[in-house]
């Protein structure tokens, strides 16, 4: 079976640029993302986290260039690239786990997408890292040995977004970090680059991780204009201080948004916008392809449920 998830409709984007319906993430069990896209679907997957992300994207503009730390399976890398590859997006996934970065090329491969990805930790000092495998779940994958009881060593490559930007030459409007309670390093290993370039970060912050690490972190960011929203479905954005953070820090609201200057009203707009669109986007869009039969066949049922998706966007059922 190959296992096709619903992206958000945009009317605006979509009719300056049509974009693809569905992401095809090939299965439904093999990963924990997969999993839980099975169980609630695009929108059921990190709602708010992704409200918030497409917003960014929208907000950011035509030729943002995306930096994905911990991309996993590389779906929002592949949201992203979907929904705004026609305004020239440019985005790097970073992905540690051997397994995991390979089937993040595979999905990257069947819905013909061309963003990089990297196969590799990102920290504060360039090298090879230990990357510890949970027994858990691979969405727990660290490189903090005690993050998850049990884990198991791997070597792994590492880099900084420092190193990573000026060997490339591309730096990021938009720094994604989700790497299970070792976001301290990957900071203080960007802090050049986001003291030059001022760009928007999201980053996971869990009430597990080490905050005698973490707040001196957020206080440089706050010395260069840096402010802390944490991502909610709440109707308005209280910024907080660094040393505000982690006393709310929350099992559920595990999200933040950094800015270099306050909140624009024109992005919440978005974000609220967004949260709307993938709530169309249920268990009940998902749509499970069977391998069997011809290629033509398979096109041709694709291309009959692109069809049905196109008529109840524009009410011509």
């Amino acid at each position: 079976m190959s296992f096709l998830v619903k992206t958000p409709h945009h009317t605006a984007i979509a009719k300056a640029q049509p974009y693809a319906q569905y992401i095809d993430v090939l299965n439904r069990k093999t990963t924990a993302v997969q999993r839980e896209l099975f169980r609630g679907g695009s929108g059921g997957y990190e709602h708010d986290m992704q409200a918030t992300l497409l917003s960014v994207c929208e907000f950011l503009g035509p030729n943002c260039v995306f930096f994905d730390v911990g991309a996993h399976v590389g779906y929002y890398a592949a949201m992203a690239q979907t929904i705004f590859g026609h305004q020239g997006i440019k985005i790097t996934a970073f992905e540690p786990t051997p397994d995991t970065a390979a089937a993040a090329r595979s999905i990257r491969q069947v819905n013909q997408l061309s963003y990089e990805i990297v196969e590799s930790a990102v920290t504060d000092v360039p090298g090879t890292v230990e990357l510890f495998l949970s027994p858990k779940a691979e969405t727990s994958n660290s490189l903090n040995a005690e993050f998850r009881e049990g884990s198991k060593p791997v070597e792994v490559p590492a880099t900084t977004i420092d190193a990573f930007s000026a060997s490339q030459k591309v730096y990021p409007d938009f720094l994604k970090i989700d790497v299970e309670t070792f976001e301290h390093a990957v900071l203080t290993g960007a802090m050049q680059t986001i003291a030059a370039v001022k760009p928007v970060i999201s980053c996971e912050l869990l009430r597990s991780g080490n905050f005698s690490d973490t707040t001196p972190v957020l206080q440089q960011l706050e010395k260069i204009g840096y402010r802390f929203y944490q991502i909610s479905q709440a109707a308005d954005w209280p910024v907080r201080t660094a040393h505000q953070v982690e006393g709310h820090l929350d099992e559920t609201l595990r999200d933040w948004l950094f800015l270099p200057y306050e909140m624009p009203a024109e992005l919440q707009t978005m974000i609220a916008a967004w949260r709307v669109r993938l709530m169309e986007c249920t268990k009940d869009t998902n749509i499970l392809v069977s391998r069997r039969g011809s290629f033509l066949q398979q096109i041709q049922r694709l291309l009959q449920m692109r069809r049905l998706m196109k008529a109840r966007w524009t009410g011509d059922e």
